[in-house]
């Protein structure tokens, strides 16, 4: 004689597989240009951002809709990869480059010495043509990093060196 299986608990685990079946596989697709395909390697990991950085809000006021979305979502790597793909297109793009900046201050919790460390890997592996571990960006993405990451750690620098002159006695 056969056993039964009971159906609503059958049912609820076969739907609920089905369910995420279904929303892995319908998940948005690859990008376009220099997204990675994993998370930052364990020499350019940064820690969760838990401060606020009302010095950077307006350049993210300023950004396209898609990308200020992403960063009040707190989906910071994303809008990373969304600037990297319109600079990659258009070097030139100013606007783009200030959130990028931005971003990169954000990620290393304006740090500019982490800042120098990944402007130096992400400039020596634009230039050899090396991958990054974890990380799969095209040479020019790569060179772009690098160069917003010195101009944030550069910004990091003014600004504290800014505070340091305020608050210094005379």
């Amino acid at each position: 004689m056969a056993t039964r299986v009971p159906y609503y608990p059958a049912v609820c685990l076969g739907g609920i597989t089905v369910g995420l079946v279904i929303s892995f596989s319908l998940s948005p697709g690859q990008p376009l240009a220099p997204h990675r395909a994993s998370g930052a390697p364990p020499a350019l990991t940064t820690p969760a951002l838990t401060t606020t950085a009302a010095s950077v809000q307006p350049v993210f006021d300023s950004a396209p809709t898609h990308i200020a979305e992403m960063v009040r979502g707190g989906r910071l790597m994303e809008a990373q990869d969304a600037y990297l793909e319109i600079l990659v297109v258009t070097p030139g793009d100013e606007g783009a480059m200030r959130g990028l900046v931005a971003i990169r201050r954000r990620l290393a919790l304006n740090d500019p010495a982490l800042l120098r460390r990944q402007a130096e890997a992400y400039g020596q592996a634009a230039s050899n043509g090396v991958e990054i571990s974890g990380e799969h960006y095209t040479r020019a993405a790569m060179a772009v990093l690098a160069e917003a990451s010195l101009r944030a750690a550069q910004d990091v620098e003014n600004s504290q060196g800014q505070k340091l002159t305020e608050t210094s006695p005379p």
